[in-house]
């Protein structure tokens, strides 16, 4: 799946978030949104949690969503990418 498509899915699964950069690529939008989401960079400091819950949450979101199934999975080995490297 191409990172434009894989955007698209993220879009429709968290649909409030503002992924707009002229300067960017697909692939470096939907890479610093799953990392600010992992990292839980949009709480306040005092009340954020750990990646691990975050990623926990992302996985069960993803996993309800109405997605098919082959978008939920390419969605989720990127999450896990991402988690592997923060």
């Amino acid at each position: 799946m191409r990172y434009e498509e894989l955007l698209g899915v993220y879009r429709k699964i968290w649909n409030n978030r503002l992924l707009k950069d002229e300067a960017k690529t697909a692939k470096e939008l939907l890479n610093e949104a799953i990392t600010r989401e992992l990292l839980d960079e949009v709480t306040h400091p005092r009340l954020r949690t750990s990646k691990e819950v975050k990623f926990y949450y992302a996985m069960k979101r993803i996993s309800d969503s109405k997605q098919s199934d082959s978008e939920k999975v390419e969605l989720i080995k990127h999450y896990i990418k991402i988690m592997e490297e923060l």
